[in-house]
């Protein structure tokens, strides 16, 4: 695992040296069980401000969303539970920040049972499923108020994420 870290509170972090971004594919993963509900709105704020950021930065982003839900609740088996939202083009990123604001507003906190929530897989299905640039920086930004499972149906664990996640970079 020579680009992450990984510490005994399941942390994964990089730890490759700083360098200039100039452009990136972000996607933010959002828990949109039903305990998100107050959250979402506030989410959506902190998107929008950080590609705001972006911008100002003059860094050309490509924005992503992956709304996730409870994979183990067979009662939500009704429910989008993995979603890589595809916008103008049929792509899973856009340019355009209104597009995704719009996009953001239609999501839906419902569904859910007892922690934990199925993180891992949901990190791994951005990985697994998006269209990324393959020349772009890739960022993954995590919205949930509950710890992972530690198995997952497509990251079998942990080591498996990080397996994963390296493929991606």
């Amino acid at each position: 695992m020579d680009d992450f870290s990984i510490s005994e509170d399941t942390i994964v972090t990089n730890t490759q040296t700083a360098r200039t971004l100039r452009r990136a594919d972000v996607v933010f993963l959002l828990d949109c069980t039903g305990t998100m509900k107050t959250i979402l709105r506030a989410v959506t704020s902190a998107i929008t401000e950080v590609a705001d950021l972006y911008s100002k930065s003059k860094v050309q982003i490509r924005l992503g969303l992956v709304e996730y839900r409870d994979t183990t609740q067979e009662a939500d088996a009704h429910l989008n539970r993995m979603h890589f939202h595809t916008f103008a083009g049929n792509s899973n990123f856009t340019r355009d920040i209104d597009e995704y604001i719009d996009t953001l507003k239609t999501l839906k906190a419902e569904g859910g049972g007892p922690l934990p929530e199925s993180t891992y897989d949901a990190l791994a299905h951005a990985c697994n499923e998006g269209d990324w640039d393959s020349k772009a920086d890739k960022i993954l930004v995590l919205f949930s108020d509950a710890i992972p499972y530690r198995f997952g149906k497509i990251a079998e664990n942990l080591d498996h994420l990080c397996d994963i996640l390296k493929e991606k970079k």
